[in-house]
């Protein structure tokens, strides 16, 4: 049985992983980020509030990759939290809203809420005794995956009702070869007019197809809510989170890697279960 020690160092390891898994991943991107824009295209977000053509210095680009890196570091051996989760929190919040700004809406905004629900975290622990930092800072941000895919569902039934997987369901062959003439367009590569057609003309011939398809990524959306009854659901709901992005990958060629790793991460900790599995072939 175990005692709260063991709990405690359970959930920390666990944490660490999670950690760990987060750095490993956001923190390259957002360097990415930092030095891919030297110009405001359209202002959004913050930087319709403020000026963010600070961006276009090196020095500025430079002082910031160096604050994240430090941040990341004190963020890994659990440093000043107060302080190290707020400020990864802001640097991913400015570096998301610039790519944004230039015209790249990644659907990245759950990197940021991630960050900003643990801060929370981290400061709901220093106004009470009862609170279980432990605990939350994991919990917290599977509450983040779970309103990004059950608001994205609520809002195709807002928008399209349940016509979105029934009578509009045509309109999605549409969307498809949209989206690989773009490809093409931006490409040149005839493959993409041949993968669009493909999929064209099987939905077109297998309607029953399409709406059953539509039907199944509504509701895995619709019911994420279910990775909230504990670690177990979400992570194996993990695997049809994925199955849903794969469909979306195989039928459209598109990918929402900033959506899906979060949610990998959050959800199925792949280090901490890599860890775990290694330990027991250990001991």
């Amino acid at each position: 049985m175990l005692t709260d020690c063991n709990i405690k160092k359970h959930l920390n390891l666990e944490w660490f992983f999670m950690k760990l898994s987060i750095v490993l991943t956001v923190v390259p991107y957002l360097i990415y980020c930092i030095f891919k824009y030297n110009t405001i295209l359209e202002p959004s977000g913050i930087c319709q509030c403020v000026s963010c053509d600070i961006i276009a210095f090196y020095s500025f680009k430079s002082f910031l990759t160096c604050l994240l890196l430090v941040c990341s570091l004190f963020y890994l051996s659990e440093k000043y939290m107060l302080i190290t989760i707020p400020m990864l929190s802001l640097i991913s919040v400015f570096m998301l809203t610039i790519e944004e700004a230039n015209g790249n809406p990644a659907e990245s905004g759950l990197i940021s809420l991630v960050f900003i629900s643990q801060s929370i975290a981290y400061f709901l622990q220093t106004c009470g005794a009862n609170f279980s930092l432990f605990k939350n800072r994991l919990q917290f941000p599977v509450q983040m995956v779970a309103s990004a895919y059950l608001l994205a569902g609520i809002s195709k039934v807002l928008n399209s009702g349940y016509g979105w997987f029934t009578e509009y369901g045509l309109n999605f062959v549409l969307e498809i070869n949209r989206v690989y003439y773009v490809l093409y367009s931006a490409s040149g590569d005839i493959k993409y007019i041949d993968i669009g057609s493909f999929w064209r003309h099987f939905f077109t011939n297998h309607l029953l197809v399409l709406k059953g398809l539509l039907f199944f990524s509504l509701a895995i959306e619709l019911f994420s809510f279910v990775i909230l009854f504990g670690k177990k659901w979400a992570y194996y709901y993990g695997f049809a989170l994925l199955l849903l992005h794969f469909g979306i990958y195989l039928m459209m060629g598109i990918s929402f890697p900033t959506i899906m790793v979060p949610m990998i991460i959050i959800l199925m900790n792949p280090l901490w279960k890599i860890y775990t599995i290694t330990k027991r072939q250990i001991d």
